[in-house]
């Protein structure tokens, strides 16, 4: 199973930091925690994007990250 970063995930379904946590929280996206650091799955991101797209949301555009993890 591959993985990505909280910070990959949010950039590549064009969402907040806080909008992924609430998904991973209410189980739409699937994920773990490792060592305290959220691990997400990738293909649970490639999944909600597709519905996301099938149910006609536009993304909003990428989202563009500072080194601390904040948005720019």
């Amino acid at each position: 199973m591959k993985t990505l970063t909280v910070q990959q995930a949010a950039s590549k379904l064009g969402i907040t930091f806080d909008r992924l946590y609430r998904l991973l929280r209410e189980c739409r996206v699937r994920g773990r925690k490792v060592d305290g650091i959220w691990q997400v799955e990738e293909a649970s991101v490639g999944a909600r994007k597709k519905w996301l797209i099938e149910r006609g949301r536009k993304k909003k555009g990428n989202y563009i990250f500072n080194s601390s993890g904040g948005f720019k």
